[in-house]
């Protein structure tokens, strides 16, 4: 029977913090620039829209017990206000489609690297 909560060892938590903080480190000012006005141009109010819908679909998926992807809302939320513009042409949509790409390619290499790890 499985349960509902297992103990997670420290040294997991430690070391999941340190890769997160790793990768953004080396990586998060791309994600920023790509999010920032890349995607779609955008003003203080469409910040705040972008992070309020953001930030709805976390909380409602999360009381829903459904894991979801922080960047995966902010990435939606993001062209949601750009196609609010009232012109599909606002996004980037050769941009959008690279990001969406790159979250294909993420599932399978880290199965791949976590095989070899593991092997």
């Amino acid at each position: 029977e499985l349960a509902k909560k297992a103990p997670v060892p420290y040294w997991l938590l430690a070391y999941g913090g340190i890769a997160l903080d790793t990768g953004l480190v080396m990586m998060g000012h791309h994600i920023m620039a790509a999010l920032g006005n890349r995607l779609t141009l955008q003003s203080p109010s469409r910040g705040f829209s972008i992070e309020l819908g953001a930030m709805f679909t976390v909380m409602v998926f999360s009381r829903a017990g459904v894991p979801v992807s922080t960047t995966h809302c902010m990435t939606g939320a993001t062209t949601g206000v750009g196609l609010c513009n009232g012109d599909p042409g606002a996004v980037n949509w050769k941009l959008l489609v690279i990001i969406f790409g790159g979250w294909l390619i993420t599932c399978p290499a880290a199965g791949l690297v976590t095989g070899m790890v593991f092997w």
